[in-house]
């Protein structure tokens, strides 16, 4: 006898039956659906688009052979091409200061003096020194040639003899040096201590200048903009009464300060102007215009917002409208400097700099600077 139970067909079930299969099905496949929703979601979330914006730092792609690109005012300094602070080199109190703010002095005029007594002491006991010294090495040398001292115990007193005069030769320069005297003809445009004051080996007591010497505009711009000025190149610089004068770049630093970014730009006055050094001014640069190189195309941006670089191409990852990093081919023309030379970028494009390599194609990003 077959004790297998025979199949029933779901029509054959009872009603309570057939209900109890029915929602035990839509619970399995709810789940399903639920499982499938949860994948999907997971795998969107890692998506570009929806990760959160990456904090980066940005530069704007800039033609190679622009002068400038800035029409923007720089706070400035006026100063002489030739200033000096004076100062002693050593301590003491000050028994004179003649020198005046105003006072023209010739080189070599004397501006200052210290009390010279301490020195004068140190320089007379020097002296007394370095004559002993000097006694006892003749005497024996004389007895070292009639054998009558070891020919080292001579030597040694030489070379003592010649210590001793070394330190009067010191001495006697410090007491020089109690006279503080122009380095060159020039005017006293600043006075920054009195007589009878003590000061420290090294702190100022006068500034002077050499009013014959270029006056000079003396401003800190960024780093993009002094990348692009040129010596000779003209600049305008308006003084404080209003006027504005004509000026052209004399200098810049090699390097920005570090904790400002800025580089510090010297622009030369033409012709005589009147204005006196320390006074304050602006100094703007002219529109940018374009010169040699930025015809062909060729482009600036940051070496660091390179990717991938290899051979004759990299990419970089340009900033769009909606502030998502999108993934660019550009050829690479070689390095300049901290700049790299490429080709195939948009007119202004920003391109992300630090941060680059932890951007992912499509996704959001957050310019800080």
């Amino acid at each position: 006898m077959d004790k297998r139970a025979p199949q029933r067909r779901l029509g054959s079930l009872p009603p309570e039956g057939r209900t109890r299969l029915l929602a035990l099905g839509t619970a399995l496949a709810a789940t399903a659906a639920a499982a499938l929703w949860a994948a999907s979601g997971k795998e969107s979330a890692n998506t570009p688009a929806a990760l959160a914006p990456v904090p980066v730092q940005m530069a704007v792609v800039r033609p190679e052979g622009v002068e400038t690109a800035s029409g923007a005012a720089f706070s400035a300094v006026l100063h002489h091409d030739r200033e000096a602070r004076l100062a002693f080199r050593l301590p003491g109190r000050i028994a004179a200061l003649p020198a005046r703010i105003g006072s023209r002095l010739p080189q070599g005029a004397v501006v200052a003096r210290l009390e010279p007594e301490v020195y004068a002491a140190a320089a007379q006991r020097a002296a007394a020194d370095a004559a002993r010294a000097g006694r006892a090495a003749e005497r024996l040398a004389g007895l070292a040639r009639e054998g009558a001292a070891p020919g080292a115990q001579a030597g040694d007193a030489k070379d003592l003899a010649g210590a001793a005069q070394a330190g009067l030769a010191a001495a006697r320069a410090d007491l020089t040096a109690t006279r503080l005297t122009m380095p060159f003809p020039g005017t006293v445009i600043e006075r920054l201590a009195e007589q009878g004051e003590v000061v420290g080996a090294g702190q100022a007591l006068l500034t002077i200048a050499d009013t014959a010497s270029p006056l000079l505009a003396r401003a800190q711009v960024p780093a993009s903009l002094a990348a692009g000025l040129r010596a000779g190149q003209p600049g305008t610089v308006r003084l404080a009464d209003g006027r504005d004068l004509a000026a052209r770049v004399l200098r810049k630093a090699a390097g920005a300060e570090a904790r400002t970014g800025l580089v510090t730009v010297e622009l030369a006055l033409a012709g005589t102007t009147g204005a006196l050094s320390g006074a304050p001014a602006s100094v703007r640069f002219p529109q940018a215009v374009p010169g040699p190189g930025a015809a062909d195309g060729v482009q600036r941006i940051p070496a660091e917002a390179l990717i991938e670089a290899q051979g004759g191409t990299a990419s970089v990852y340009v900033i769009d409208q909606g502030g998502r990093a999108r993934r660019r081919s550009v050829r690479l023309l070689g390095l300049a400097d901290r700049d790299a030379r490429v080709a195939g970028l948009p007119t202004d494009a920003r391109v992300v700099t630090l941060g680059a390599g932890f951007v992912r194609d499509g996704q959001r990003v957050e310019v800080t600077r």
